[in-house]
């Protein structure tokens, strides 16, 4: 599980104390990163923010990246029907698609070892506008699983360049390396 990569974002590396001069630097390591760490039959479950910046090109960039990858899309994605129109969705779910993503609903629901869990960009307390606000309350007897509220802690960015989470304390240790 991931989410907020940010692929081509200008700013990130300002906003969220990223270790790269440059976007192509930044986006490189990334990939890399990732792919490292990520086999080719991994499933990954992305809980939004992919790519921000030209968007053809950041997005085709991440059909480099390993694993079967399922995108709940967060409010920067092109296919979020909360922050973008229908048409906009239609418009751009295509180039998702053709780089890999399989486009999930904004929030999804399952069972892990017997708990129910909600996955979501969004965080499930604390203010928001419509049309995510239905999405901020956990039901009872649920357990929220968000990465982040927003940007990754700093001394994670700066440890990886990209934010995963695992339960596996082994898998978690080969992300925290220097690169």
């Amino acid at each position: 599980m991931t989410s907020d990569t940010h692929f081509s974002h200008a700013r990130i590396s300002e906003l969220a104390d990223r270790p790269f001069s440059t976007v192509a630097e930044m986006d490189a390591a990334m990939i890399r990163r990732w792919n490292d760490v990520i086999a080719p039959d991994s499933v990954v479950l992305h809980l939004g923010d992919v790519a921000l910046g030209p968007i053809e090109e950041s997005i085709a960039l991440t059909a480099h990246l390993h694993g079967r990858r399922f995108l709940v899309p967060g409010n920067h994605d092109r296919v979020s029907p909360a922050t973008q129109s229908k048409r906009a969705v239609e418009r751009f779910a295509p180039l998702y698609e053709a780089a890999g993503w399989e486009i999930l609903p904004e929030v999804i629901e399952g069972t892990r070892r017997g708990y129910r869990i909600l996955a979501s960009h969004y965080p499930y307390a604390g203010a928001a506008s419509p049309p995510i606000a239905t999405y901020l309350i956990a039901p009872a007897g649920t357990t929220a699983s968000r990465y982040s509220t927003g940007t990754p802690t700093r001394a994670t960015m700066a440890r990886t360049g990209i934010s995963f989470t695992w339960a596996s304390t082994r898998t978690t240790s080969h992300l925290s390396r220097s690169a």
